[in-house]
């Protein structure tokens, strides 16, 4: 919490149970967009069906009914009426304030799993340390944060509607969050109540990407995250846990991936929230590839950490390198299957598959790549 661009350990143990959405809070159920007409959406619609780096070929019994539908939970006008009252209050009351007017009112959403604090320390604590510096760093967002407060319910269906240009049997009946992460994410699935969730961090979103970004790189991104799910075979989640550098490796690529399909002219910062990332992971690439593939079979946590977190310990690994490692690994795999092959890969073939891109890109073999050029 608190550091740019920290994200959850795939498949992090589920928060408490939700209780009932408090009085005030905006929640609504919202339908699947029905399918966009030929002029709508991305203006790439002109790449021909084939291999993954051009359109999905998707038949029509993989498309999935119109009555999918997901919720909406808005935590934002909680959190605007905290604002209300503490933006000229002194710090310990301000403190005292989003405890009760925000984290309390939410507890199944602000805990140490969903918001990702250091390990082996409650919300509590990490808030209390912490919240002098959201707070410092909050204020100049604001005005941000209020637009995209609004306009973010009318963003998310028609992001999934371009989504579903691609990949049209995206059916998920989940919850969406629109929340104040106090500084743990811009985007991100977390588990909920024992169900997946997908989150929108306003805060986050707004120091991250600022008042004139692109933000539908990083829906679709979190998008696909949920598509990929929706094929995940008994006890796949156990797989994840027992291999997090790997899944860490190709779900987080993969979905980079596709966001890098749907958005060829994106930039870096877009895809991987950082412009320098990509310089500062090349520069010890060749290091970096091989360390991976040693440790593909890894359950350290540490490990997962140092290359997909924001608050890695390591000073040779760049902040979330595993996104732009995991970006090459699914542009490798990419060239020899289609999405329907990528999207089912799981035990020992994937392993297979990323230990070869990992092969294909270590140091022997490794040539000067850009990433904001199709393979």
């Amino acid at each position: 919490m608190f550091a740019l661009g920290c994200r959850a350990a795939p498949h992090e143990p589920a928060a408490k149970s939700a209780s009932p959405a408090p009085a005030g809070a905006a929640v609504q159920t919202a339908g699947a967009p029905p399918p966009p007409s030929l002029d709508a959406g991305l203006a790439t619609s002109s790449v021909p069906c084939g291999r993954a780096l051009s359109l999905p070929c998707s038949s029509e019994d993989d498309v999935q009914p119109a009555s999918c539908s997901y919720r909406v939970v808005d935590i934002m006008p909680s959190f605007w009426e905290f604002w209300a009252r503490a933006e000229k209050a002194d710090r310990a009351t301000q403190l005292r304030l989003m405890k009760e007017m925000v984290v309390a009112r939410y507890p199944e959403v602000y805990t140490p799993e969903v918001i990702g604090v250091a390990p082996g320390r409650t919300l509590d604590e990490s808030l209390t340390q912490g919240f002098g510096l959201f707070m410092d760093k909050l204020a100049p967002h604001v005005p941000t944060m209020r637009r995209l407060s609004t306009q973010i319910a009318s963003d998310l269906p028609r992001f999934q509607q371009s989504f579903r240009r691609l990949f049209p049997d995206l059916c998920w009946t989940g919850t969406v969050y629109y929340l104040a992460s106090l500084g743990g994410f811009d985007g991100a699935t977390r588990e909920v109540d024992g169900k997946t969730a997908l989150m929108f961090g306003i805060d986050m979103i707004a120091f991250v990407h600022g008042s004139r970004a692109n933000l539908e790189p990083l829906f679709h991104h979190e998008l696909f995250h949920l598509y990929h799910r929706q094929f995940d075979p008994p006890g796949s989640a156990a797989e994840d846990e027992a291999a997090p550098v790997l899944w860490g490796l190709w779900g987080e690529g993969l979905a980079v991936y596709a966001s890098k399909v749907l958005h060829p002219k994106a930039t870096n910062a877009e895809l991987l929230m950082s412009d320098a990332l990509v310089e500062q992971t090349r520069r010890v690439l060749p290091a970096l590839v091989t360390e991976l593939r040693a440790k593909l079979a890894s359950t350290s946590m540490e490990t997962y950490r140092d290359f997909f977190l924001g608050n890695g310990k390591r000073t040779d690994v760049p902040k979330r390198a595993g996104y732009y490692v995991g970006l090459l690994v699914a542009e490798e795999v990419a060239k020899t299957r289609e999405w329907k092959e990528l999207v089912r890969l799981r035990g020992e073939p994937l392993r297979a598959a990323v230990d070869d891109a990992l092969g294909k890109l270590e140091p022997s073999k490794v040539r000067k790549l850009d990433p904001t050029k199709p393979r």
